[in-house]
């Protein structure tokens, strides 16, 4: 039976319609048809008549009443699998819409207000719109449609094509494919994105149609049916990601509820400004501290942030981030907690907003404000709220009490027009001068963003103009236009490369949803157009054939098998991406005429997040702007945490475009979208003219122009402007197109200047994504300066809100948020929306902020660029705050080796060693006694003073000796002395004694009791991996399925796939990256693994996001141009060691030694004198490593090498740990070969040597373990 039946007869879509449908309130004013294009279930419906011979099915009805035949009595109506007969008039009613499936298959879908006569048989074809409106979907091989429409006929041989009747006026458009349009005595052929209305303007001149956008968004109602259905086949969503822990703890995950969300959105003209009230309860009984993370849209400038304490509304000031931070971390670890609030850009869409204290059984209140332009899509405004789901990787958080309100200002509306409210029904009042459309739910979990379609006035739909004078008199302004350009559609044929994110933060979801794009857009493309596929993370594969025909059945067999064989992890390194793409489509037959013509289109399907290679915007752009040249990139978003900023830049400096996809969303109408966009003819090569006093405009400049497109302007006026604005450009023939149009631009005051008090900070967030994506680091004083000055957040700063003005002064804090003008969201003589606020916090006098000002820090008002990620203040803070960057990597491997290799391993975030331990004759530590050690542990030192050097470790505990570094107590200088010698013990391994598996059993209850709780997947994952449990890998993976964003979960399941010998497992390790990308320990890790095991490409994308992190560090560049010179890549390796300020030696010699040709990787060297120093040697193919499993379950090696050090040759292979502190187990696993092995793994301590033989399949053999009693005896020196 079709889905759209399924959806719309079930059960579960009427329960899923009637819950996003609440009951008109009393006195309000309910419009069925504009109210939304699912207004509701279907009334209850018969079959109708029985019909022998039917030339159609009602496949699906939607809204209070069904369709209808003229034949049926007054009232009667049809429901969803109700047979219809030749001849017949069908009627769909106002307020309904209904889908017909015909014998030969062809689907219909007709709009409200429609009268549609059937076919006079079941075979016949031709069929007569008397008013209304119809879709007709022609799929390939069915016979063509065609359609009377009064004196005209369509005929539509394949593809989507619409016809409209409204009185004298009649519109045909084709979406795809191809149709014929018989109208005047004209016989006029129509293609994709084709349009002609009826009667002809000029009959005696040849109709040539428009070629535009605009029959996608005209059709845009009837893929309501395709949509609902995959709202209904879609996961449960959700609202963000809701966590919270202790103060100061790191890894405990306690429960937050979000019990309330008020949603109110105010609508002027073009500018939407949405606030967010929420209410965060704490289900558990201790002070917590939360953090929420969310999706907000791309054009989004977040302009407030409060907090509600007692009664007061508190607002947020904007400070750089690190320093927001920094006093956010003071006052939750203070003794005397105090309520701070701190919201900050993370990732991609994704904002992180944290929350103190949230009192035990207690609540907080947040209120959230941001502001955006809305885009113009055919001659409406679309307006959405966007809620994210599974899609995005976080666990959705349901609202119990959810409220949504839209206020319309009705004197910005046209007097005809209608406002549509896609996905939900919102009751509709209109209150004075306003419309408002309202929902309330309980315990809502939506499945799409909400949001409503608001009619362009006719007079603004060619150009649209804002001025605003500010209070200091700078005008500012905004120009929205839509340039007339007469453009041909091209010939040419097109060569496609798409290039498929397989990295961790691509779910299966969504990876269905980029496979299932590829497939459906290949399936479209034409005889002489070509195709490649590439699945890419750190590195690339390109599907066997490479570029080939893609209409050969074989290549696209091949590229679903290729996909099929996929796995999701690793990172992502977008550059690479794009280079390896490029490098695709240039493998194109030269000699071909048509090879030569072709246009090269890269399609790229991911979230555009890197986490390695590149990753700032300004440095990802210039890396690919020579293997992009003449490439166009269609970007495609998956998944709510896309980087819309990149991806944008990247789509308009090639003149692409940026869609979004998700899961949930209807991937039929993307793909028509996709093929329209590229059937379409476009103009390159563009520039604008402007007139004179039109200043500091954004876009700077254009790469691209489609037919219908809208260019928006923003920027500064420097004079009132009267004079005519010009676009020239290329189109794909060679043609010159132009169009002009007069522009009146002058900002004077006016009863409308409140509503257009949005522009400063439109502009001043175009003017920040613009030194983001161009200048990148490089403006980070400039970008903060003015996030500060116009209270716009940006990737460098934060909002703090503090709970009261003593603490802003406390804190040194010039409160000048009050001094930022906005609009605030009220109409002439009305409250914002959602009623009367509570007090807000009054704004601090000129002598307070002078006052502020001058205490200051001087680093604060003019703080000198800086790397993007912190170093020695967050190194001190990483134990108490787990979200933020970690400290400095090591230097180079060029630099300061000697100086490092006595030194103890490097730190990853402090988290507890496993509760058992190897040792048979020490129980497991419960937790009781975990407890009270962390009760009688030192507090952290305060804020700014130096931390004490810790006391020597309790000597009593057998397995923790506080020994000096290196493990061996040197010999004191003094007769009799007392000191702790090191007996060790190197054994053979065991089986888990009872005890451990009874701990490993009830470690297992306590998830199984709780399966949210990251402290219990923890506890239980290290014991499992400490105690060689064959049921570890299930643990692992199921913490990180119920913990996907949590860095040390991906490790633990990439150390077990290095355990079981899966091929996936080095490139799960890359995982991590994708949770911390400015981990600069974790990315130099990752590097040095790969460089082990002879993988360049992804060592040299992790060694860059090193040189994109810290770019002045000159070792950084010295690695990275040795693994590029190890690629053969000398030009990019020449171009690491050049594009820097910086002078030092080693960049000198670097280049000279490229020159040489003797740059290359450097071979790991081993430290002298390891406590620990394990000999493997193995004869047979394939790839063998030791592996060391810590304390805290972490399985060190060549693939992990953190604080170890690995050289690997054929055949052998040898591993040294400097400090021993606590029982190791020492395993050997098979990483690639098949096959019996034998071998034997040698272990060296400074007292003991064991040798152990072996033959390994596949998997891991845990051989032995090596540890220590400390013995304190007597010893006999003298002192110097």
């Amino acid at each position: 039976m079709p889905h759209a039946r399924r959806l719309l007869s079930s059960s579960l879509s009427l329960a899923l319609i009637v819950a996003c449908s609440p009951p008109a309130q009393p006195g309000g004013k309910t419009d069925g048809p504009t109210a939304s294009t699912l207004p509701g279930p279907a009334a209850p419906g018969q079959p109708g008549p029985a019909v022998t011979d039917p030339v159609a099915e009602l496949t699906a009805v939607s809204g209070p009443a069904g369709a209808r035949t003229d034949d049926l009595p007054e009232g009667t109506f049809l429901g969803p699998g109700a047979k219809l007969a030749a001849g017949k008039t069908l009627v769909v009613p106002r307020g309904t819409i209904a889908e017909v499936r015909l014998a030969g298959g062809t689907v219909l879908r007709l709009n409200e207000g429609t009268r549609l006569t059937l076919p006079d048989g079941p075979a016949a074809r031709a069929l007569a719109l008397e008013a209304g409106e119809l879709v007709a979907l022609v799929a390939a091989g069915q016979p063509p449609l065609g359609l009377r429409v009064g004196p005209d006929t369509l005929d539509v041989q394949t593809g989507e094509a619409r016809a409209l009747v409204r009185g004298d006026r009649r519109a045909y458009d084709v979406v795809y494919g191809t149709a014929r349009l018989r109208t005047g005595g004209q016989d006029i052929p129509m293609g994709p994105g084709a349009h002609v209305d009826t009667p002809l303007a000029a009959p005696a001149q040849p109709a040539v149609p428009q070629v535009s956008l605009r029959p996608l968004e005209d059709t845009a109602w009837s893929r309501a049916f395709e949509v609902a259905a995959q709202m209904a086949d879609s996961v449960p969503a959700g609202v963000g990601s809701l966590t919270a822990r202790r103060a100061g703890s790191q890894t405990e995950l306690y429960k937050l509820a979000l019990v309330d969300q008020k949603v109110n959105v105010a609508i002027s003209g073009r500018i939407a400004r949405t606030e967010i009230e929420q209410t965060f309860y704490n289900e558990a009984a201790e002070v917590l501290e939360g953090t929420y993370r969310f999706p907000l849209p791309a054009d989004a400038s977040i302009s407030g942030l409060q907090l509600l304490v007692g009664n007061t509304w508190m607002n947020a000031e904007m400070l750089e981030k690190q320093r927001a931070r920094e006093i956010f971390r003071q006052i939750v670890d203070a003794t005397i907690p105090r309520d701070p609030a701190l919201l900050e850009w993370e990732r991609g869409n994704i904002f992180k907003l944290k929350i103190f204290p949230i009192p035990g059984r207690g609540e907080r209140k947040i209120r959230l404000s941001y502001t955006q332009v809305l885009p113009a899509v055919g001659d409406n405004l679309r307006y959405r709220y966007p809620l994210s789901g599974a899609s995005t990787g976080a666990t959705g958080t349901e609202i119990e009490n959810f409220q949504f309100t839209i206020s319309v200002d009705k004197s910005e509306l046209p007097p005809t027009g209608e406002l549509v409210t896609p996905m939900a029904a919102l009751q509709r009042r209109e209150t004075g001068d306003t419309v408002e459309l309202t929902t309330a739910m309980q315990r809502f979990r939506p499945v799409h963003d909400l949001g409503v379609d608001l009619p362009i006035p006719p007079e603004d739909r060619r150009v649209h103009a804002e001025t605003h004078l500010d209070r200091d008199g700078q005008a500012y302004f905004m120009l929205a236009f839509k340039p007339d350009l007469d453009l041909r559609p091209s010939n040419r044929p097109r060569h496609y490369a798409f290039v498929l994110d397989r990295s961790h933060s691509t779910t299966p979801e969504l990876w269905t949803v980029a496979r299932s794009l590829v497939q459906a857009t290949a399936a479209t493309l034409g005889a002489d157009d070509r195709v490649t596929v590439l699945a890419c993370d750190a590195a690339c594969d390109v599907a066997p054939g490479g570029l080939a025909s893609a209409t050969d059945p074989a290549h696209r067999t091949s590229i679903e098998r290729f996909l099929d064989a996929q796995v999701l992890a690793g990172a992502s390194d977008l550059a690479g991406m794009m280079r390896s793409a490029a490098e695709a489509l240039g493998g194109a037959d030269m000699a071909d005429p048509k090879a030569r013509e072709a246009e090269r289109v890269i399609v790229y399907l991911g979230d555009g997040s890197p986490s390695a290679g590149p990753l700032a915007p300004d440095e990802l752009l210039r890396d690919v702007e020579r293997p992009l040249a003449g490439a166009r990139v269609e970007a495609i978003a998956l998944g709510a945490r896309s980087d819309l900023l990149v991806l944008g830049a990247l789509a308009k400096k090639t003149g692409g475009d940026l869609l979004r996809a998700d899961a949930k969303d209807d991937l039929r109408g993307l793909v028509r979208e996709l093929r329209l966009r590229a059937a379409l003819p476009v103009a390159r090569d563009v520039s604008l003219s402007l007139p004179d006093g039109m200043v500091y405009t954004h876009p700077g400049e254009l790469a691209a122009v489609r037919p219908g497109d809208t260019i928006t302007l923003v920027g500064k006026l420097s004079k009132p402007v009267h004079g005519p604005l010009t676009l020239r450009a290329t189109g794909p023939d060679g043609q010159v197109v132009q169009d002009s149009l007069q522009v009146d631009l002058e900002a004077v005051p006016g009863p409308n200047a409140a509503r257009r008090a949005h522009l400063p900070r439109t502009w001043a967030r175009e003017e920040i994504e613009a030194l983001t994506a161009t200048r990148g680091h490089a403006a980070r004083a400039e970008i903060i300066d003015l996030s500060r000055q116009y209270t716009v957040l940006s990737r460098y700063t934060a909002l703090l809100v503090l709970e009261n003005d003593a603490m802003y002064r406390e804190f040194n804090v010039v409160r000048q948020s009050a001094r930022t003008t906005g609009w605030n969201g009220q109409f002439a003589g009305t409250q914002p929306p959602g009623g009367a606020p509570a007090p807000v916090a009054a704004a601090p006098t000129a002598k307070d902020q002078a006052e502020a000002l001058a205490a200051e820090p001087a680093g604060e008002r003019d703080r000198p660029p800086a790397p993007p990620t912190d170093t020695a203040s967050t190194a001190s803070r990483r134990d108490a705050d787990p979200d933020e960057e970690a400290p400095p990597a090591p230097e180079s491997r060029a630099q300061g080796r000697a100086s490092r290799e006595d030194q103890a391993p490097a730190a990853e975030p402090a988290e507890e060693e496993a509760p058992i331990d190897l040792d048979a004759g020490d129980a497991p530590r419960t937790e009781a006694a975990r407890d009270e050690k962390a009760k009688s542990a030192p507090r952290p030192a305060p804020s700014g003073a130096p931390a004490k050097r810790a006391e020597s470790a309790d000597l009593s505990t057998s397995d923790d000796w506080g020994g000096p570094v290196g493990g061996v107590a040197k010999p004191g200088k003094g007769r009799g002395s007392y000191r702790p010698q090191p007996v060790w013990k190197v054994s053979p391994a065991g089986a888990p004694s009872p005890a451990t598996l009874n701990q490993l059993v009830a470690l297992r209850r306590a998830v199984q009791a709780d399966p949210t709780s990251r402290a219990a997947h923890r506890k239980l994952v290290q014991a499992a991996i400490r105690a060689g449990a064959p049921e570890a890998f299930e643990d692992a993976r199921a913490w990180s399925q119920a913990d996907p964003d949590h860095a040390p979960a991906l490790l633990a399941v990439a150390d077990l796939l290095a355990a079981r010998s899966d091929p996936n497992a080095p490139r799960a390790y890359g995982s991590a990256a994708e949770v911390k990308p400015f981990d600069r320990q974790l990315q130099a890790n990752l590097a040095e693994a790969y460089e082990n095991k002879g993988d360049l490409a992804r060592a040299c994308a992790h060694r860059r996001a090193l040189v994109s992190i810290d770019p002045a560090r000159a070792g950084f560049r010295v690695d990275l141009a040795r693994c590029l010179s190890g690629q053969g890549r000398r030009d990019m390796a020449r171009e690491t060691l050049t594009t820097t300020t910086s002078r030092a030696p080693e960049l000198a010699r670097a280049l000279r030694d490229l020159d040489a040709g003797a740059l290359l990787p450097l071979a790991p060297t081993l430290p002298a004198g390891p406590d620990l120093r394990a000999t493997l040697t193995y004869t047979g193919p394939g790839d063998l490593d030791i592996a060391i499993v810590d304390p805290r379950g972490r399985r060190l090696s060549a693939l992990r090498p953190d604080g170890i050090k690995v050289v690997e040759a054929p055949g052998s292979e040898t591993l040294t740990f400097t400090t021993v502190r606590k029982t190791l187990a020492i395993e050997v696993s098979r990483i690639a070969g098949q096959g019996p092995i034998t071998g034997q793994l040698t272990l060296k301590t400074p007292s003991v040597t064991r040798t152990y033989p072996f033959t390994l399949d596949q998997g891991s053999l845990r051989l032995a373990t090596v540890g220590y009693a400390a013995n304190t005896r007597p010893y006999y020196g003298y002192y110097e």
